[in-house]
């Protein structure tokens, strides 16, 4: 199943704190790499 984490692009600063805390609590440590989500940008604005 696909599940998706709705944010509001206007607040978000590309900073990629949201993938280091998803790989940390799936696996133990902050890598992106590892996270089970990936920040894009659409349109001009992070998804």
């Amino acid at each position: 199943m696909f599940k998706a984490l709705r944010m509001d692009s206007d607040t978000c600063t590309g900073c990629h704190q949201c993938e280091m805390m998803c790989s940390y609590g799936k696996v133990g440590a902050f890598n992106p790499a590892k996270s089970v989500m990936n920040v894009s940008l659409y349109n001009g604005g992070a998804v």
